[in-house]
Parts: structure tokens; C-alpha cells; sequence
């Protein structure tokens, strides 16, 4: 990585200069400048990950869905498109999501309920349709969760090139084995990509003590298991 030109700005005021504590006590905490906005640079290396996770994903899912349709074609009783397959595959990767509540519901609880039975089934009738390729789904979804790894390496690598003085050309190996800790090395991407971007990523990201965790574990709405049980 090039160094950045350092440039003298003749300000008459200099801009108030933020920075945010990421980590806590016992994990070890970073004091980072903090814009409220990513820089070009920050900002381009983020995207090309990002992007690049993206690319890989689609490929090698449309590469698979592909691959079942040849084989299923000729099965007669087999009415499903490249589509059909396609759409399955990505369901099997993501899982169940939360689902938007619809204006004028009053039962949020039936309504989600309702909503993951239905997940259930559909998920059901997609194991059944590709139940032969199981474990080339599960290959798939390993190389897509290192594929998030990278992206997540490149996330905490950026930030540290560009706002921790002295790390301007260290990688993420370097990195991680210099923090000793994999959580503070991700919540130093996770800031960037959250809240950098005014977007929350947890409430706990930045400084956050044990008592603040306790009392967040309290306010946290029902998981999803407690919203579907009886």
C-alpha cells in the first residue's frame, strides 16, 4: 500500500477532531479518529471488497444451480428452472430472516409466527429438492463464509492504514497477531462499515463496559425462538 501524501491545510479554524474508543477493559481498547464518513480511499478499498464478496457469491452459486439443472433436467418428474435452483440455493445460504411488519397488524407475535412456519415449510420442500447435493451446498456455503472473512479482514486492514499512526502499510496478519485479539481486530472493521456510515452495527461496538452489556442484554426485544414458541 502507498503511503498517503500528508498535506498542511492553512486553516484560520481547524475542524473539531473526534475520536471514538473501540474495544473494552480486558479485550484492550483503540482510540480512533472519527469523521462520521468514510474517506475516498477508506470508502474504495471497502466497496472493492465488498463488491469482490458479491462477485464470488452469485458465480459460484449460479455455477452450482447450473450444475443441478443438467443433472435434474432429465428427471421427469423434475418440473424446476435454473431459477428454481438458484433461488433455493441462496435461501439454504441466508437462512431466516426478520420479516417487515405489514402496516395495520396488530398480532406481531402471530404475524411472526405465521411467517416462520412458513419459512419452515419452504425450507422443507427446498432440502427435498436438492437433497443430493447437500454437501456440495455446504462447500459452498464454507467458501462463501472465508469469501466474508476476507471482506471482513480488508474492513479492519483499511482502517488501520489510514487512521492509526505507524499502521499505514501493516496487514492484516500483522494486524491481528499485533492486537492479539480477533474481536477487537473485527470491531475495528465493524466500525468503519457502521458506524462510520451512521448506521448502528451493535450498541456495544464502541467502549462499551460490562455493566453497559448487562443492562443491553436486558432491553434486547425476544428472539426469534421466543416469538414462534406456543
Amino acid at each position: 500500500m502507498t503511503t498517503p501524501k500528508k498535506f498542511i491545510i492553512p486553516f484560520k479554524t481547524k475542524p473539531q477532531e473526534n475520536t471514538a474508543i473501540i474495544g473494552k477493559d480486558g479485550m484492550g481498547t483503540l482510540e480512533v479518529p472519527q469523521y462520521k464518513m468514510l474517506t475516498t480511499s477508506e470508502k474504495a478499498a471497502i466497496e472493492d471488497a465488498d463488491l469482490w464478496t458479491i462477485e464470488v457469491k452469485d458465480r459460484e452459486t449460479a455455477k452450482l444451480a447450473k450444475e443441478i439443472y443438467d443433472a435434474e433436467s432429465g428427471n421427469m418428474h423434475s418440473s424446476r428452472t435454473f431459477s428454481d435452483y438458484d433461488r433455493i440455493i441462496r435461501e439454504m445460504q441466508n437462512g431466516y430472516t426478520m420479516p417487515t411488519m405489514p402496516i395495520g397488524c396488530v398480532d406481531e407475535e402471530a404475524f411472526l409466527a405465521d411467517d416462520f412456519k412458513s419459512y419452515e415449510k419452504r425450507n422443507f420442500d427446498n432440502r427435498n429438492a436438492v437433497s443430493s447435493y447437500l454437501g456440495k451446498i455446504g462447500e459452498l456455503s464454507a467458501q462463501i463464509a472465508r469469501e466474508d472473512d476476507r471482506r471482513y479482514e480488508v474492513y479492519a486492514t483499511t482502517i488501520a492504514n489510514n487512521r492509526l499512526v505507524g499502521l499505514e502499510e501493516i496487514t492484516y496478519s500483522e494486524l491481528s497477531d499485533t492486537l492479539k485479539n480477533p474481536d477487537l481486530t473485527l470491531r475495528l472493521g465493524l466500525f468503519g462499515i457502521y458506524e462510520e456510515q451512521g448506521r448502528t452495527y451493535h450498541e456495544n461496538l464502541i467502549g462499551a463496559s460490562d455493566e453497559k452489556e448487562e443492562k443491553t442484554k436486558e432491553t434486547v426485544p425476544k428472539t426469534q425462538d421466543e416469538v414462534v414458541k406456543p
